[in-house]
């Protein structure tokens, strides 16, 4: 499972017997840092790669199958440096037109996207871009299905709202918008235009929800979602919304 910044883990412990003499334990060296661990060899905890295995440019993609087509088309695929953490994440790292780029497999939800943007930050020097590229859906019926869509008026963010529980508040908190870099933006935007043309590619408000179902607005019986006004909150509020996702805030 996942740690919080103060943890103790069975690499931290070696096991005892019923009599409580401590045995030698065969585990992996332990982190010595439960702030920001790392192993001996400077990898990080859940990514598991060290400086010099993840270039400065990153794609983050969430699926497994997508990551591994997209780095098929890097310059020398045979060549690619690609790493399995025990975590599911994977990294691919090598180049495209000569330029170095890592697509990094995310898996989905913020809490990934967390791991992802800290870690490869950490053993990364200097300037990192990260770009996310996966799949959304949308409450405009303007846009059709198999669009590209661009955060160009960057993220909201939809979170369930636990205290509603106990207060009987409305069961969802939605952020102000959070601005993405405008020149990386318009670049994005630009190059997808040339390649799929300017009626393909939108842009737009993004919504970020923490949960596929509940801050999503769909419909479960078998959950306390209290969501059935959500969407209608949501366009009131943002009736620009273009695109609805989990990763990108």
């Amino acid at each position: 499972g996942c740690c919080g910044p103060w943890f103790m883990s069975a690499m931290d412990i070696a096991p005892t017997t019923s009599s409580a003499e401590p045995v030698a334990s065969t585990l992996p060296p332990s982190f010595k840092d439960a702030n920001f661990p790392t192993d001996p060899e400077g990898r990080v905890y859940h990514l598991g790669v060290k400086k010099g295995e993840v270039a400065n440019r990153i794609l983050s993609v969430g699926s497994e199958t997508r990551a591994a087509v997209i780095a098929s088309f890097l310059d020398n695929p045979e060549r690619t440096f690609v790493k399995r953490s025990s975590r599911g994440f994977v990294t691919y790292t090598g180049r495209r037109n000569g330029v170095p780029i890592s697509i990094i497999v995310t898996g989905m939800g913020i809490s990934m996207m967390d791991f992802v943007v800290r870690e490869a930050r950490a053993v990364v020097d200097g300037p990192m871009v990260i770009a996310r590229y996966g799949t959304c859906g949308t409450p405009q019926p303007s846009i059709p299905v198999g669009a590209v869509a661009v955060a160009t008026e960057g993220s909201i963010m939809i979170s369930n709202n636990y205290d509603a529980f106990d207060a009987g508040e409305f069961m969802y908190t939605i952020s102000k918008p959070v601005k993405p870099d405008a020149e990386l933006t318009a670049l994005v935007l630009q190059n997808l235009r040339s390649v799929f043309g300017e009626d393909r590619v939108v842009g737009g408000l993004n919504a970020t929800a923490d949960s596929f179902y509940s801050s999503q607005a769909r419909k479960d019986p078998h959950f306390e979602d209290r969501n059935s006004e959500l969407m209608d909150v949501l366009l009131t509020r943002h009736a620009d919304l273009a695109t609805i996702e989990m990763e990108s805030f």
